[in-house]
This record gives structure tokens, C-alpha cells and sequence, in this order.
């Protein structure tokens, strides 16, 4: 036979043993290395870029007129919160309905018309915010003359964040608005506090106080009253 039919040689018992005990002391740290790759790609920033998300119609069981809803994050631990653009068309309105924690909602164009039950309709331009308390009977949407898109968030409890309601009559749409300014309003108010931001999105209610605390430092620039 040549020599390379002898070029194997035997491994013995004695070095098996070494190179598993090596493995065995080197598992934790590789698994350890694993664990920490993965936490790592879990804490990734997620971003959803605007348009990759097909917009949907909302239903018309919960909505009068054409209604299109743009997701903008759905809920993520630990803030269970979840935003999304919503256009109305004019005349269009969501039925009566309440929130488990509450929602705020940013006018961003139109008219946007807001009614907490027995109260009057209030009207919110681009630029306005309003805070709609846990368990507060609501609706909200376009004017009868306006579209109007507003950004909606709210946080879920078990996984749901709405409970639906009746429909808003053609009576109760076609109130006047409520002639008072946002000053004198006691329906709804423009000014969030940091107890009403942190109900809905505790994330946003410390971006809020830490940010916007630090931006009032600047030379030139107060704090409003």
C-alpha cells in the first residue's frame, strides 16, 4: 500500500474529551454573542416611510361619507400606542365613539369639527390639538364645505384602542359650531398637559418635557406663559 493510505492517524479518547470539554466552556459566550446580536437587531430603529403603508377606506358601519385612514406606526411595546393620518371628505364624520386611554388628535389641513356628547360642536384649524379624556363620548370629522385631515393617536388596552357607538344624526351634524374661542371653551382645550400626553403615549409625554424644555433655553426665545 503507499504511504498515504497511512497518513490518517487515530485521535485518542483523551483528546476527544479535551476538545468537548473546550466546546462546552466556550457554548455560554457563544450563546451569549447570539443573544446579543439579536437584542440588537430587536432594537433597531423601525422606520415607515410614507406611502408604504397603503392608506384604506374606513368602514362605513362607523363613518359617514368617504373616510381614508394612513397608518403611521402601529402598537409597539411597551407604549401599546398607534397613529395614523385620516382625511375626511367634506361632510364626512366618524360615528359616536370613546377611547380606552384616550386620544389626541393635530388638525394638520382643513376644518376639523369635534362634539363631546351634550356639548357644542368645536371647530379646530391646522395647527390645533385636542385631548379627548378615557371613556369620552365623541365624534369628529370634516365640515359640511371642507375636507380635513388630522393625525389620530391613541393607545390600546388588551389590544383595543375604539369602542364604536351610534351613528351621528343629520340633527346633531348640522348644529352651529360653538361661536366661543379656544380661550373661553369648556368642551375641549387646545393646550395638552404632560399628564393628559403621557395617558395616551408616555414615550411622546417624556420627548415632550425633556425637548421641548431645553429648546426654551435658547437665547431669544421663552417659555409661553
Amino acid at each position: 500500500m503507499s504511504r498515504a493510505n497511512y497518513d490518517f492517524m487515530p485521535v485518542s479518547w483523551r483528546t476527544l474529551v479535551k476538545a468537548a470539554g473546550v466546546i462546552v466552556l466556550a457554548l455560554p459566550a457563544i450563546l451569549r454573542a447570539q443573544d446579543s446580536v439579536a437584542e440588537k437587531q430587536e432594537s433597531r430603529i423601525e422606520i415607515k416611510r410614507r406611502g408604504s403603508q397603503p392608506p384604506t377606506e374606513a368602514p362605513a358601519e362607523h363613518f359617514t361619507g368617504r373616510v381614508r385612514i394612513e397608518p403611521l406606526f402601529q402598537e409597539n411595546d411597551p407604549s401599546h400606542t398607534s397613529a395614523a393620518y385620516v382625511t375626511f371628505e367634506p361632510g364626512a364624520h366618524s360615528a359616536w365613539h370613546t377611547h380606552p386611554l384616550g386620544q389626541i388628535l393635530i388638525v394638520t389641513a382643513g376644518m376639523c369639527w369635534v362634539q363631546r356628547w351634550g356639548d357644542a360642536i368645536e371647530e379646530l384649524r391646522p395647527g390645533d390639538a385636542v385631548w379627548i379624556p378615557p371613556g369620552q363620548k365623541h365624534w369628529h370629522g370634516a365640515s359640511p364645505t371642507s375636507a380635513m385631515t388630522h393625525i389620530a393617536i391613541q393607545g390600546a388596552v388588551d389590544g383595543k384602542n375604539i369602542d364604536w357607538m351610534e351613528k351621528v344624526t343629520e340633527e346633531q351634524y348640522n348644529m352651529k359650531p360653538s361661536t366661543k374661542t379656544n380661550a373661553q371653551s369648556d368642551a375641549f382645550s387646545s393646550l395638552l398637559t404632560l399628564d393628559d400626553i403621557r395617558t395616551v403615549a408616555p414615550a411622546l409625554a417624556r420627548y415632550t418635557k425633556e425637548t421641548l424644555a431645553d429648546l426654551w433655553k435658547r437665547p431669544g426665545l421663552s417659555a409661553p406663559p
